[in-house]
């Protein structure tokens, strides 16, 4: 039995026609020391894009840092417009971006860490 309503998903590769842009805040990510503690503060901030002739459905995704370590504390911050999926931390943002039409997100977080460890947050 065939259904109009079934629906198949498959990348066809990069598209020119949109440009998505991802960097960090320099204005709002710094560090502090604060005791025999350090705090890492970053925000990520977003462009989409759409240089193409129509509007298009759009699903952006990043994600907040998770720890498994109980000395290095993750506090999440702002993120306006997406879902949050609170067992694995991604953010997702669905959104319709139209032709010429370029959209901005962010979001941020704040880690806390003891001094002298070693931390990959980039």
């Amino acid at each position: 039995m065939n259904s109009t309503k079934d629906t198949l998903s498959f990348s066809l590769g990069k598209d020119k026609k949109i440009i998505v842009d991802r960097k960090r805040s320099e204005e709002k990510s710094k560090s502090k020391v604060l005791g025999n503690r350090s705090r890492y503060e970053v925000q990520w901030d977003f462009t989409v894009r759409n240089n193409g002739g129509a509007a298009i459905p759009f699903i952006l995704k990043d994600h907040f840092p998770i720890s498994t370590n109980e000395d290095i504390k993750v506090k999440q911050g702002e993120y306006a417009g997406a879902a949050l999926d609170e067992k694995t931390g991604i953010l997702t943002w669905k959104f319709n971006i139209g032709k010429g039409e370029t959209k901005l997100f962010s979001f941020d977080y704040t880690v806390e860490y003891s001094n002298g460890q070693v931390i990959y947050l980039e």
